[in-house]
């Protein structure tokens, strides 16, 4: 079974694929993004790359709040054919662990419609909600998106 990279939010704990997560930063200020969607709290310049920030807070329905300095930033990739980098803020970073076989519970047989959720699995007296960020961003979202960085392109910023 695959590696998953722990991180909590709000006291929940979440998971990712490994192979999603490129780095883990402490915060750094974000850059605001105009005419953005509006769970784009704004982008970073990692390396000459700009990379979009998520409000994964919002996305998941937790209030958002300013950034700490000791929130982490985990930056990730999407499955999807452009695998889109995108970054957001954690509240703790947990670690890895390894999946276990039959482990794993789909979403959809706990509770059907978890947008973002692809799995639950169980770690100690945790459960542990999986991530999909394939999911994250609406269609709309990443075409508005796709503008605002097209446009932050061109203006060289």
């Amino acid at each position: 079974m695959e590696p998953y990279f722990l991180f909590s939010i709000e006291e929940r704990h979440f998971a990712l694929g490994l192979s999603r997560v490129e780095r883990v930063f402490p915060a750094v200020a974000v850059t605001p993004l105009s005419d953005g969607p509006d769970i784009v709290l704004g982008i970073i310049n990692l390396h000459g790359r700009i990379i979009p920030v998520v409000d994964l807070r919002r996305r998941l329905g937790y209030a958002s709040r300013p950034i700490r300095l000791d929130d982490s930033l985990v930056i990730a990739h999407t499955a999807q054919t452009a695998h889109r980098h995108i970054a957001f803020f954690a509240d703790t970073v947990k670690g890895i662990v390894e999946g276990q076989e039959g482990g794993i519970t789909e979403a959809d047989e706990v509770v059907p419609g978890l947008e973002y959720v692809k799995g639950v699995m169980q770690i100690g007296d945790n459960l542990v909600l999986i991530h999909d960020l394939d999911r994250l961003l609406s269609n709309d979202e990443q075409e508005k998106l796709a503008r605002s960085l097209g446009e932050v392109a061109a203006d060289g910023n």
